[in-house]
């Protein structure tokens, strides 16, 4: 769980083998061309030395004593109680975002019956299922919900959950599964489980088997990929193209990854340097209302659909990641993209030196910003609108868990005097 060490084990090998691969293995997935040449091979070591120098740095510095830790919370009656009431919150509004998004399916039940069937493309299901900005987008706090009672699960024995919780808890599995089928957002379910996953990891009770928890990761990876995939695409198209189940899945795994660190590529080899933060700002161009992106972007003179329309004509449809190592040189070129990574670096390495110190605004934020370093290869997670409404609510929360704990200090005083 090491930021750096993480970045480098998985970054280094992906972009090697993408620039190794030769040019049939894209034609095969239905691209025309390779990108992803020696100079950009360079740039995105580059990076990921840079974004490994600046956590590397960041994680072997002090933290102040004093601030809201796990033995703090543990301690604190008024902070168990706001821990299990924000659970409860999170939970409801998952749900009800859920039940909104989802609602069609409620009334038409042959949805999911096709898309089990192998029909997902037939159905035009994005636009039979569609998404309310704003709203739908609360299915987010379940992101913060997982992590919040992994928490208390796993390290606070006075706020355990109980059987409804833990009743909850599989609710927003099945909902977070019935979302990968549906919508086919596969990081819906990385989402929900693998922060989980890290908190457990923490403090592992058996250690041999957490050190080949890298290889059981790859194993479950691969099954997860293999099983959706197959309701997906496999049964309705590419089980006539291809002669094995086994070659198809090894082939589209990798080709996701292969692929979005050369579309990157390709995407700065054409756009680099635009000096605006198109994507390393996703969020912010993504918020609902159209909250004075339109304008501002006239203003600044740039053009969100640049990228999209080379993606169109350069990449093939079903794959058409950007990545996420590459993402930063095209908003700010080659020596701010340095620079971006290194910050991003220093960042992370905080974060986690919070969370293996037991800093309750590590515990809550590390476990789903590691999720964005898993997926650093396909796109930059970090910086998209599914991870805005997830970091305003951990700071929140944080926000408000500092306010209570701060309290009760106050109080303290004055119930020994009583």
């Amino acid at each position: 769980m090491v930021p750096h060490l993480l970045v480098l084990a998985l970054m280094v090998p992906l972009l090697t083998v993408a620039w190794l691969v030769p040019v049939e293995f894209h034609w095969d997935l239905g691209r025309s061309a390779k990108y992803l040449d020696f100079d950009a091979y360079v740039l995105g070591i580059a990076a990921v030395a840079s974004f490994a120098l600046g956590s590397f740095l960041a994680s072997r510095g002090r933290i102040a004593s004093g601030g809201l830790d796990l033995e703090w919370a543990a301690a604190s009656p008024a902070l168990n109680r706001l821990f299990r009431n924000a659970c409860w919150v999170l939970f409801g509004i998952a749900v009800a975002a859920y039940v909104i998004w989802f609602l069609p399916v409620a009334r038409d039940p042959s949805i999911l019956v096709d898309v089990l069937a192998g029909r997902w493309f037939e159905r035009d299901i994005r636009d039979t299922v569609g998404t309310i900005p704003g709203l739908t987008t609360l299915v987010q706090a379940q992101v913060v919900y997982v992590t919040l009672l992994a928490v208390r699960w796993l390290y606070l024995p006075e706020s355990r959950p109980s059987r409804m919780e833990k009743l909850g808890l599989l609710v927003i599995i099945l909902l977070s599964i019935l979302r990968n089928l549906i919508w086919s957002e596969r990081i819906a379910m990385i989402e929900a489980l693998v922060p989980v996953i890290v908190l457990f990891l923490r403090r592992p009770r058996w250690p041999t088997l957490t050190a080949l928890a890298p290889v059981f990761g790859l194993a479950c990876l691969f099954a997860f990929f293999a099983v959706f995939e197959y309701f997906r695409s496999w049964v309705a198209y590419y089980r006539f193209h291809y002669d094995s189940f086994l070659v198809f899945i090894l082939a589209r795994l990798s080709g996701y990854y292969i692929t979005a660190l050369d579309n990157g590529a390709g995407l700065v080899h054409e756009w680099s340097g635009l000096a605006g933060p198109l994507n390393t700002a996703d969020w912010f161009w993504r918020l609902p209302w159209e909250i004075g992106q339109t304008s501002l972007l006239k203003a600044l003179g740039l053009d969100a659909l640049d990228s999209s329309a080379w993606l169109y004509w350069n990449a093939s449809p079903e794959f058409n990641n950007t990545s996420g190592i590459y993402m930063p040189f095209l908003d700010y070129g080659a020596a701010g993209g340095i620079v971006f990574w290194f910050l991003g670096g220093m960042l992370t390495g905080m974060l986690f030196r919070r969370f293996a110190c037991g800093r309750i605004s590590g515990m809550l934020i590390y476990p789903s910003w590691f999720v964005g370093l898993l997926e650093l290869p396909r796109i930059l997670y970090l910086c998209e609108a599914r991870y805005f409404p997830v970091i305003v609510i951990a700071l929140a929360f944080i926000f408000i868990a500092n306010v209570v704990a701060a309290g009760e200090e106050r109080a303290a005083p004055q119930k020994r005097l009583l």
